[in-house]
């Protein structure tokens, strides 16, 4: 059981929430956005240097980071929103492609993970559904994992804007069945896109096919959106414990964990390492390494967060594959460029993550379809100071998957259209 001292860790962990959030409260649609997640997340990061990390040189170093990466976010970020007035609502136009795109993808999610459920079980199911969904989709399976976090995203996005647009029962069926699929995957985040999604939509607002806001409505529902997100979260947490005070107890820590890395990177020994072996020139192979693997341009490499643990046990012991922390940038940029550029790297990390909820908030989408690309790109790059290769590979695995996706949807609509040719309506 880890000890901690409780005083420091609340009182870290707030003045750290309370200080994000409020200078970044000019950019922030509201406790669903991404950003707001980020926030929290590393909050508890930092908590977690503070107490845990008995080199206190960390801490500071994490802070200093941290630092550089709003730097980094408020040079790219468009303009602060002016609180005393509000974000224009947009008209979005008919794209008779976008349900096609929905349907189709939601077909191939269920289709495919119930493949994987036969061979491998339910991971919800299971005594460790943490564990047993990451062990589960290998062996053949793995084309499925990257299906889910290539494809989720964007169909939990889109089934919700699909929602907003125009109420379709279609649409409600495709949510649904995709919160079953992620909920069964044993996935704790399972809801998040739904959260991320009501966040954006808040941030960048469009008129439903009457023409009528639904804006205000969407607000009023938004805390009951988080409230139900955190449903899976309790039930794995709830599975995988005793009883209710040792899941509060896991929660707890897991929520603590989210600068996991920190408590492997505090072993001097293990920083000299692994700096030896990660020079800066390195770093593009490591960024790329999931796209260039499946190339066969060079050899699958395990992540660095695998390593980690591996360097960190005795003798004669074994790491299970699916172990290991992700390697968050305020780690990742002392590994490749040291203690000094570090900083540098940070600011560029804040940077690539404003720079892209610029591109989603500022424009005046066409389509549903770019408009829920655009809130996707938004989603997946809150994975960039988590992990960056893993963030280039679910952007790489979401055009994979899109792109027959929409080819498809296209081809049938032009055959429609041979026949019927006013068919473009949302159904």
């Amino acid at each position: 059981m880890l000890e901690i001292n409780i005083t420091t860790a609340v009182s870290t962990f707030f003045i750290a929430l309370l200080t994000q959030a409020y200078v970044t409260r000019r950019h922030l649609s509201g406790i669903l956005d991404p950003l707001a997640y980020f926030i929290v997340t590393s909050s508890f990061a930092v908590t977690l240097a503070a107490t845990l990390v008995a080199d206190v040189y960390i801490f500071y170093r994490v802070a200093i980071y941290l630092f550089f990466f709003w730097i980094g976010f408020f040079i790219t970020s468009s303009s602060p929103k002016n609180r005393n007035s509000t974000k224009k609502e947009h008209r979005i136009h008919k794209d008779a492609s976008f349900p096609i795109i929905i349907t189709t993808g939601v077909l191939l999610v269920i289709s495919a993970n119930i493949f994987a459920w036969q061979r491998a079980g339910v991971p919800l199911f299971s005594l460790d559904p943490s564990l047993q969904k990451s062990e589960s989709l290998t062996n053949g399976l793995g084309i499925i994992r990257r299906l889910n976090w290539g494809m989720g995203t964007f169909l939990f996005m889109g089934s919700v804007f699909w929602i907003l647009f125009n109420q379709s029962r279609v649409a409600v069926a495709c949510l649904a069945a995709l919160a079953i699929v992620a909920i069964l995957n044993g996935s704790k985040s399972a809801l998040l896109p739904v959260v991320f999604a009501i966040g954006l939509f808040l941030l960048n607002p469009f008129l439903d096919n009457k023409l009528n806001s639904v804006k205000e409505r969407t607000q009023s529902l938004s805390r009951y959106t988080l409230v139900i997100a955190i449903a899976p979260v309790l039930a794995v947490f709830l599975i995988e414990s005793d009883d209710i005070a040792e899941a509060a107890i896991a929660l707890g820590t897991r929520l603590l964990y989210f600068g996991d890395a920190l408590l492997y990177w505090s072993d001097p020994e293990l920083r000299q390492h692994f700096k030896s072996i990660h020079p800066p020139h390195s770093y593009p192979v490591h960024l790329f390494g999931g796209i260039l693997g499946a190339a066969r341009l060079v050899q699958y490499s395990a992540p660095i967060g695998n390593d980690f643990v591996q360097f960190s046990l005795r003798v004669g012991q074994e790491l299970s594959g699916s172990l290991g922390p992700n390697i968050p940038f305020y780690v990742k940029g002392e590994i490749f460029f040291g203690t000094v550029f570090a900083a540098a790297y940070s600011a560029i990390i804040g940077m690539a993550i404003a720079l892209v909820r610029r591109v989603f908030s500022r424009r005046a989408h066409i389509t549903l379809t770019s408009y829920t690309i655009t809130a996707t790109l938004v989603g997946l790059s809150m994975t960039l100071p988590v992990e960056d290769s893993l963030m280039v590979n679910r952007v790489f695995d979401f055009a994979l998957f899109l792109t027959p996706t929409i080819v498809f949807s296209r081809i049938l609509i032009w055959s429609t259209r041979r026949q019927t040719p006013n068919s473009n309506d949302y159904s």
